[in-house]
C-alpha cells in the first residue's frame, strides 16, 4: 500500500504556498517564476517539517527510551514551568490547551507548521515553542532525569 498524504494535510500546504499570490477578479492567480519558485520550495520545506516530526516520534518509540522528567510539565503549571525558567504568552498557553496539548511532552512531536493553525500562534510563537523543546531535549540533565 502506498502512503498518502491526509487530506488536511495538503489543503494546508496548498493554501500557505498559494496565499501569498495576488488574486485576480476571475480568481486567477497572477505570479512570476521566481514567486512560484518561492511558494513551491516553502510548501516543501513545511512538508519536510512535519515528516521530520513524525519520523522523530517513531524513531523514539521504537527505541524505546525512557520519558525526560521535563515531558511531564503540565502547560497549565505556572511554577513547573518557571522552574524550569520556560516562558510562554499566557494567550499561546491558553491556545495551546485549546488545541489538545496538556505537558510539553504533547509538543515534542509537533511541528511548526502544525502549530500556526491554533490561534493566536504565528510564526515568532512557534519557532520560540520548537526552540524551548529543543534545548530541553538537548540539556545533558535529561539522561539522568529518564524514569
Amino acid at each position: 500500500m502506498r502512503p498518502e498524504l491526509e487530506r488536511e494535510i495538503v489543503q494546508r500546504l496548498l493554501w500557505n504556498s498559494v496565499s501569498p499570490f495576488a488574486v485576480s477578479g476571475g480568481k486567477r492567480i497572477q505570479y512570476n517564476k521566481r514567486d512560484l519558485e518561492i511558494a513551491l520550495m516553502s510548501a516543501i520545506r513545511e512538508a519536510f517539517a512535519m515528516g521530520y516530526q513524525r519520523a522523530k516520534k517513531e524513531q523514539f518509540v521504537s527505541e524505546r527510551t525512557g520519558r525526560a522528567a521535563w515531558m511531564d510539565i503540565r502547560l497549565d503549571d505556572s511554577e513547573g514551568l518557571a522552574r524550569r525558567q520556560i516562558r510562554i504568552d499566557r494567550r499561546t498557553l491558553k491556545s495551546l490547551r485549546a488545541g489538545g496539548y496538556q505537558c510539553l511532552g504533547d509538543l515534542r512531536w509537533v511541528s511548526e507548521v502544525e502549530l500556526r493553525q491554533l490561534h493566536y500562534i504565528g510564526l515568532k510563537s512557534a519557532a520560540g515553542i520548537a526552540q524551548i523543546i529543543r534545548t530541553l531535549e538537548n540539556r545533558p540533565e535529561n539522561s539522568a532525569e529518564r524514569t
